[in-house]
């Protein structure tokens, strides 16, 4: 039961977060007072703070100028807890899972690149997947009676983290401990290192770029890009797309490029057929059932069991084909031993080099003299002369540098200085050969199996062919 104060009743609602004073209609004006007031709240042990103590002041001030309120007033009240912020994840720009199935935003001319539109999130080892914001603890309050009130904490943060993702030291933020593809289901993330498309690269899974291993069991259908760190497997075929691989390719359904196909790899190729396409690899080139029209280039072999049909060929390692050229006269061309790639960068590297020397020679012409005075110089032609020689060091280290590439890829044309050109059955008439220096347009066509080497004619070198029994024959070129 509320205490009663003559004018004033007094009483602490349920939740003992406040303590409200009722005017008692009855009650005696004279012998209401802070005092009493006060007195009576704490007697029911309500805990007199600064503003307790205000309300009480302002509250008698009132009534003794006959402002009487309608209602209950509050004399007191407690301080409710703040409850803590729930823990959330910022995501780095690249990972945002809530993102990644959104259209490509558009240029500056407004066009749309919707090839560009992707569902796969790839990452490397190191990159910033996220943040953690951590709960907060919130902040305690205080009932009237000036008991503590506990808040309620924060929930954690709703994501789950494999150990694919770390912390980065002390930090809140998480970076990939591998590279691939990053997946969020169920509130669950973590890293896979192994990419596996189970449909065609098309509009709904857009161009692929992915820091590891690709299995692809479907085709890449036109225009679309493949791009991998490690090796590629397509189960289908790939139509006219670019694809730029740092591994091994293998396509199980082989390369049907339409004239616009751009395969870069940095390893092997393994497809069932490569047509029209654009072929640049490190590796070998292997096609079990045929080439055609088609531009490859490589640092080791070109192999097929089949045809090579209407293609320029340049394999540094040699070639091995089951046919090469084609009756109808179009033109199959096949360079072994050193490609005109390797001509031009050799020819790139000694001008680099000639420029170096030149201007090393240069520059330690002048900055000799200045030497030798070095100590009577004034202090800016001193730092002229440091400038000189950090130069001149810095040229030389990049003219060791073009040195040394020189000498690999010297190396890589005296290894294939012996590569050759197998043919099992047969090589047509008009097909033009060239082997390190020596270059031929077959006039007759040859039956296998024979070996087109690079042979030494009266100084000069010559196309032979050398059958399985160990003879030679020069072969007649047309001018």
């Amino acid at each position: 039961m509320p205490t009663e104060v003559e004018l004033i009743e007094i009483a602490v609602t349920p939740d003992c977060m406040q303590a409200r004073g009722r005017i008692n209609p009855d009650g005696d004006l004279d012998s209401c007072s802070e005092s009493s007031l006060l007195a009576a709240l704490a007697a029911r042990s309500v805990q007199l703070t600064e503003d307790a103590e205000d309300s009480v002041r302002l509250l008698v001030e009132r009534l003794k100028a006959g402002d009487f309120p309608d209602g209950d007033v509050t004399l007191a009240e407690g301080l409710p807890p703040v409850p803590g912020k729930n823990g959330y994840v910022e995501w780095s720009p690249t990972c945002d899972p809530t993102k990644r199935s959104q259209a490509p935003e558009s240029d500056e001319e407004g066009i749309t690149d919707h090839y560009a539109r992707t569902s796969i999130i790839s990452v490397s080892e190191g990159d910033p997947i996220c943040t953690v914001v951590p709960p907060t603890e919130g902040t305690t309050g205080r009932d009237v009676y000036g008991h503590d009130l506990p808040p309620k904490k924060g929930r954690r943060v709703p994501v789950a983290f494999a150990e694919s993702i770390v912390r980065e030291g002390d930090t809140n933020r998480m970076v990939a401990a591998i590279s691939g593809r990053l997946n969020f289901i169920a509130e669950r993330c973590w890293i896979s290192p192994l990419l596996v498309i189970n449909r065609n690269v098309d509009f709904q899974v857009g161009n692929v770029k992915f820091d590891g291993d690709v299995i692809i069991n479907g085709n890449v259908l036109d225009l679309f890009q493949v791009t991998t760190t490690k090796d590629l497997v397509v189960k289908g075929m790939i139509e006219a797309a670019k694809i730029n691989c740092k591994g091994d390719l293998t396509v199980v359904g082989g390369i049907a490029g339409k004239e616009k196909a751009v395969i870069e790899v940095a390893g092997d190729i393994r497809a069932r057929f490569i047509d029209n396409a654009t072929v640049n690899a490190t590796g070998n080139v292997q096609a079990e059932k045929e080439l055609v029209n088609s531009s490859i280039t490589t640092q080791q072999r070109v192999i097929t069991r089949g045809a090579i049909t209407a293609c320029r060929v340049e394999a540094c390692g040699g070639v091995q084909a089951g046919m090469v050229g084609s009756r109808s006269g179009i033109r199959t061309s096949l360079v072994v031993g050193s490609t005109a790639d390797i001509f031009r960068r050799l020819a790139r590297l000694d001008r680099e080099q000639a420029s170096l020397e030149e201007g090393i020679a240069q520059r330690q012409a002048n900055v000799e003299p200045l030497l030798r005075q070095h100590r009577s110089l004034p202090k800016i032609q001193k730092n002229a002369v440091m400038k000189l020689l950090t130069s001149i060091k810095e040229d030389m280290g990049k003219l060791e540098e073009t040195k040394a590439l020189k000498k690999d890829i010297l190396e890589v044309v005296k290894a294939n200085r012996h590569a050759s050109i197998k043919v099992s059955r047969l090589i047509h008439e008009g097909t033009t050969v060239q082997i390190g220096k020596a270059v031929a347009t077959l006039r007759d066509s040859l039956r296998g199996p024979l070996k087109l080497v690079s042979h030494p004619v009266d100084g000069t070198d010559r196309i032979a062919a050398s059958s399985n029994q160990g003879g030679i024959v020069v072969l007649e070129s047309y001018k």
